[in-house]
Order: structure tokens, then C-alpha cells, then sequence
């Protein structure tokens, strides 16, 4: 989501973009490596915390750190491929759409079109803010539904990451969350694709259904009330 925003500011002259491509490139192909050396948990976290580093130390260091958090946030797409055909295993192809249609969302925020209510770095941190609420939420309610088969429990990480974010630029960007009947129709339809998504590890329509209608219920309700709760506080205080 945030790649695009490591190449904003350097210009379009070839000998630029194709250090941009190569770096991006060489990143794709380090990853694998990575994990080999470090292990792929090691690996990860330095990806992780050296992208979010060169991000936000590029303002108060230069602007040529953004092409450290270009390389290394490349270098974690092997890595997301790796555990998606892992967890998606005989479904690779699926598992590579899944993760091709996931940056959308990053290239939508790019655009001067979406950024009208919000500046790029203010929409990501509340769509992260969002997310991990979620994601949080919703592991919490299939705990308490006593699941504890980890692919289940990792599967409602991934299908949050993939429909939760789109869903959100759609509140922050769009002003969605102005039109309740669009809002309700966009989760109810977030509900029949999470509900397909888990019977894929659950193997029961029932128990799939359960899981997706409760995690969703659960998290939009507890959403719902956060922002009644901001809107009292800011009208009272």
C-alpha cells in the first residue's frame, strides 16, 4: 500500500526510473534470500521495520532514504507469496490474484482524486489504525467461538487485510459512511465473500456463514460505537 509513496518527488528522467525499476526488481528477488540468511521471521521484521524507518525518517534525513524503504518493502513480496501458496495450497493461482488485487487500494490512494478529504499520510494512518482494530476483533471472536486451528486463524488476518482496506477508502475517500444503505450493502457484501473465504479452510456453509457474520457484525458494531463515542466526546469537551 505505502510502495508508491517511496518514489513520489524524484522525477521522470530515464536514468531515475530505471533506478527506481531496479531497485524495485532486485527487491523482489532479495527477499527469498533474506529469509534464507536470517530466517523468515528475522527476515520479516527487518523488512517491516526498516520500510516504516526509511518512510518516516526520509523527511528529517533526505529524501534518497525513501529508495532503502523502496528496496526492502519490494523484498517482502516473495515472502507474502510464500505464505499465501501456503496457506492457499493447490490454489496458487487464487493466491496470486488475491495478492494482485490487493494493491489496488495502494494505487486508488496514490491518485489526486482520493486524496480530497485526507493527505496520503493522514488516510494511512487511519486505514492502518482501522485495520488492526479489525483484524484484532475479529481473531477475538473466533477465539471466544473456541477455533483454534492456526490456518483458520490466519486466514481471517489475510481476508481482513484484503477487504477491509478497500472498504475503508471507500468511508475515508468516497464519504460513504455519509449513505447507510451503501455502507450496509458494502458489508453485507463483505460478509458472502468472507463467508466463501473461511468455508475454503472450514469446509462447513453453516460454520462459514457463523464466522463471517459474527467477525463482521462484531467489528462494525464496535467501529459504530467508537465513532458515536468521538462524536459525543468532541460535542461535550
Amino acid at each position: 500500500m505505502f510502495s508508491t509513496s517511496f518514489t513520489v518527488g524524484f522525477g521522470q528522467t530515464d536514468m531515475m526510473v530505471l533506478l527506481l525499476g531496479f531497485l524495485a526488481m532486485s527487491g523482489k528477488a532479495a527477499g527469498g534470500f533474506l529469509c534464507r540468511w536470517f530466517g523468515m521471521w528475522w527476515a520479516v521484521a527487518l523488512m517491516l521495520v526498516g520500510t516504516a524507518g526509511a518512510y518516516f525518517l526520509a523527511p528529517l534525513t533526505t529524501r534518497y532514504t525513501l529508495l532503502l524503504g523502496l528496496f526492502l518493502i519490494n523484498c517482502t513480496m516473495p515472502v507474502t507469496l510464500y505464505l499465501a501458496n501456503v496457506l492457499l495450497k493447490g490454489h496458487e493461482g487464487l493466491s496470486f490474484g488475491l495478492l494482485a488485487a490487493a494493491l489496488i487500494p495502494g494505487y486508488l490512494m496514490a491518485t489526486d482524486s482520493l486524496t480530497t478529504h485526507y493527505s496520503p499520510l493522514t488516510t494511512h494512518y487511519l486505514l492502518l489504525i482501522a485495520l488492526v482494530g479489525t483484524i484484532l476483533i475479529e481473531l477475538g471472536v473466533l477465539w471466544f467461538l473456541r477455533e483454534r486451528r492456526q490456518k483458520v486463524l490466519w486466514s481471517s488476518v489475510v481476508i481482513n487485510v484484503l477487504t477491509n482496506v478497500p472498504l475503508n477508502l471507500l468511508i475515508l475517500q468516497w464519504g460513504v459512511i455519509e449513505d447507510m444503505p451503501a455502507l450496509l450493502l458494502a458489508e453485507a457484501f463483505i460478509v458472502l465473500v468472507e463467508a466463501v473465504w473461511y468455508f475454503c479452510f472450514v469446509r462447513s456453509w453453516r460454520q462459514a456463514f457463523i464466522y463471517s457474520l459474527l467477525c463482521n457484525a462484531i467489528s462494525f458494531l464496535t467501529g459504530l460505537l467508537v465513532q458515536l463515542l468521538y462524536s459525543f466526546v468532541e460535542f461535550y469537551y
